[in-house]
């Protein structure tokens, strides 16, 4: 599964290859607001390979507009939806149509190597590719205007879209990675302490000043959360 440091852009289109083509799409439930309407819809590809035949399932929030709009896809954090959802609903209300594609969450298995992670993430940029056949075809969408937008997991999947995709034409990127070796070597696993807590933290030790006791990189360039909340008390912000 290990993969050369440097592909072209055929290599990568080759490593996520997919069958395209127009899937089955079936409405599985809808909530009208004053401002938009969300859709929740399973996504079923019949014309793909046996091993590729797995539905997507998302939701489409499309603004109240009598005409095609640009469209937004959305990707969520790992292991949630919700603040992908908050975003959507924003970019609804400012005209745009949004799409949140639902990612089931990564059941890792420590007996196992990283290749799960990698099978993982390829997976989810292929369903936004197959997500991206329907999008462009959808009858709201202005074909011509498609974006995607993603924080953390999401921003790591956009940038690898937007590298093999030509039809999104705009990406937002955020917080596609983050200094997070201290919090994770000092903070155990909340289900196993014992054994997760020092794995982690031998770990660490590849990476020299790197872990608890050591800043981070670029560490006084943002704001940690509880500085923000102590501006946010003195009505600074």
């Amino acid at each position: 599964m290990t993969q050369p440091l440097f592909l072209s852009p055929q290599d990568w289109r080759q490593y996520y290859r997919y069958t395209s083509g127009l899937p089955e799409a079936r409405l599985l439930r809808i909530k009208k607001s004053r401002r938009f309407t969300a859709k929740e819809i399973r996504l079923h590809f019949p014309r793909s390979p046996a091993e590729d035949q797995e539905d997507l399932t998302l939701t489409i929030y499309e603004p109240h507009l009598h005409s095609r709009a640009p469209t937004i896809l959305v990707n969520s954090i790992f292991r949630g939806q919700r603040i992908a959802k908050i975003f959507a609903r924003y970019f609804a209300r400012k005209g745009f149509n949004a799409v949140v594609l639902h990612h089931d969450p990564l059941a890792y298995d420590f007996r196992k190597n990283f290749d799960q992670i990698e099978l993982y993430l390829k997976k989810a940029v292929i369903k936004n590719l197959k997500a991206l056949d329907w999008i462009a075809q959808h009858e709201k969408t202005e074909s011509a205007k498609i974006g995607t937008f993603g924080i953390s997991f999401g921003a790591i999947i956009g940038s690898v879209v937007a590298a093999i995709d030509s039809r999104p034409r705009c990406h937002v990127i955020a917080l596609a990675g983050a200094p997070g070796g201290p919090h994770h070597c000092t903070h155990p696993e909340p289900d196993d302490p014992e054994t997760h807590a020092p794995r982690i933290q031998a770990q660490s030790q590849i990476a020299p000043g790197f872990g608890p006791g050591h800043p981070a990189p670029h560490q006084n360039r943002a704001p940690s959360l509880c500085q923000i909340r102590q501006i946010r008390k003195r009505g600074h912000v």
